[in-house]
């Protein structure tokens, strides 16, 4: 047994928990394309954004990332939203709860980083 084992267990099931988690708190995200769709709404917080703009960063189907779509705003993770004046433009946003979310999941990580993070730095 290396020094590092213990650490690397202790981390192990620390990823373990983080990855349980974001299953049962943002199961969207498990997807490549709810993957891409989080980071989006979230780079662009909680403004209005044109949803072609994310059809055209994605590089994906759009029927795909439809999906995505969908399964963010049956959680009340992003809506969706028309152009007052036409109608077939349509917008995308993120909700506060995907704020809180991320940041209950950004704490979560945090802590990966922290406590026993020095002691590996430390045994090098």
């Amino acid at each position: 047994m290396t020094t590092h084992e213990p650490i690397l267990e202790e981390f192990a099931g620390s990823l373990s928990r983080a990855a349980d988690w974001r299953r049962e708190n943002m199961p969207e995200i498990e997807t490549p394309q709810g993957y891409l769709l989080l980071v989006w709404l979230l780079k662009h917080k909680q403004e209005r954004r044109p949803l072609g703009d994310f059809y055209e960063s994605s590089h994906l189907s759009e029927p795909t990332m439809r999906k995505a779509i969908k399964a963010f705003t049956v959680r009340d993770l992003a809506v969706m939203e028309f152009d007052e004046n036409d109608s077939r433009c349509r917008f995308i946003r993120g909700t506060p709860k995907l704020t809180t979310l991320a940041e209950e999941y950004l704490r979560l990580l945090a802590e990966l980083g922290t406590g026993r993070s020095a002691q590996i730095g430390a045994m090098e």
